[in-house]
């Protein structure tokens, strides 16, 4: 995809490139490791969740957890729609 080869890493879902963060941004690492994704509904996302949610497309979201998933309580029964698979 366009720009790739001026970053250290991307990440394409569906039609949808996403690069490291700006330096700016001191909220967000560049550290590919400290991105997660996961696979669900977004009515299954909780607000701690989306609010580290960094980018996405439907039902594909990408996550900046820099002290790793654990740090997240995940759902832990849900029906098809509510739910979300691990990260």
């Amino acid at each position: 995809p366009e720009g790739c080869d001026r970053a250290d890493w991307w990440a394409k879902v569906h039609d949808r490139v996403f690069f490291p963060p700006p330096a700016s941004a001191l909220e967000l690492t560049s550290d590919i490791s400290n991105y997660y994704y996961a696979v669900g509904s977004p009515e299954a996302l909780t607000e701690e969740i989306k609010a580290r949610r960094v980018g996405g497309e439907g039902k594909y979201h990408i996550f900046h957890l820099p002290d790793g998933p654990s740090t997240l309580q995940l759902p832990r029964l849900a029906d098809r729609r509510g739910a979300l698979r691990g990260l």
